[in-house]
């Protein structure tokens, strides 16, 4: 789990593609399980940051099972607006994710207020 953590936070740090040690059996199997949960994007032996927020994914994956309310819509805009600063300490939340994450949730309840979302997020 450590060698995951590290692995995730390099890639958050340093944006763009990068080479890793295909040898190194602990690097190849923290990426694969990295890329498993949608943080990583592959191409041959380079890998980089998708930019999915872990707590944002978590509780989509959650409210995918049910139909989504005004409760939920806050929730996850909560989330959203505390997990804006990486690890860094640099804001990674972009706005066109909060455009994806409005997009999507309007499709699970027509009553979705997509400005009051994305005012609640932070954006």
């Amino acid at each position: 789990m450590k060698n995951v953590l590290n692995t995730l936070a390099f890639y958050v740090k340093y944006p763009g593609w990068h080479s890793y040690d295909t040898k190194d059996r602990g690097t190849v199997a923290a990426v694969k399980s990295l890329v498993k949960r949608g943080y990583l994007s592959v191409n041959g032996c380079q890998a980089k940051y998708t930019g999915i927020i872990w707590s944002v994914r978590k509780c989509l994956n959650q409210k995918a099972k049910q139909n989504a309310n005004e409760k939920d819509f806050k929730a996850i805009a909560e989330i959203v607006n505390n997990n804006m600063v990486g690890i860094d300490g640099r804001i990674y939340f972009h706005f066109d994710l909060a455009k994806e994450l409005a997009e999507f949730l309007a499709t699970k309840n027509p009553k979705f207020d997509r400005n009051k979302f994305l005012a609640a997020c932070g954006v």
